[in-house]
């Protein structure tokens, strides 16, 4: 865990369900380490999170989300994210320690990138918490950071 990253993590009765990291710089964030256990994967575990990442990011100030993603570009189109040119997230987020490390490795430019205006994005957007609940989403989601 970078400092200054902040993962959100879900659970139920077989343990952990789905995760979401969080990376900042200025008003931009980035992000990233989304999984979903694979019992667990098309039933909305991922995208709930997704959703409260984003709320929480827009409600501290939070105006561009971006993430990096080869292969989901289906998933996060439903989110609300387009793409756009990895430079673009590159520069919006050249502190973060994603992009540090994709630089150091030389791996960025195999990366495809994706943005999300958060100015419409709060926690009004969310369904009501009781009808927004399942297995993987219960109340004993966890926030940890890097800090």
């Amino acid at each position: 865990m970078a400092p200054g990253t902040r993962y959100w993590l879900t659970r139920d009765a077989a343990g952990p369900a789905a995760t979401v990291g969080l990376e900042l710089q200025g008003h931009c964030v980035l992000l990233r380490s989304v999984a979903v256990r694979p019992d667990l994967r098309g039933c909305g575990a991922a995208r709930r999170l997704v959703r409260r990442v984003l709320a929480e990011a827009a409600t501290q100030g939070g105006r561009t989300a971006y993430v990096f993603s080869t292969g989901a570009g289906p998933v996060w189109e439903r989110l609300g994210f387009r793409p756009v040119p990895v430079a673009e997230a590159a520069e919006a987020l050249s502190d973060v320690p994603q992009v540090r490390q994709y630089r150091a490795t030389g791996t960025l430019a195999d990366e495809t990138a994706w943005r999300h205006d958060l100015i419409h994005v709060t926690t009004g957007d969310l369904p009501p918490r009781s009808a927004d609940r399942s297995a993987a989403d219960a109340p004993n989601t966890a926030a940890a950071t890097g800090r």
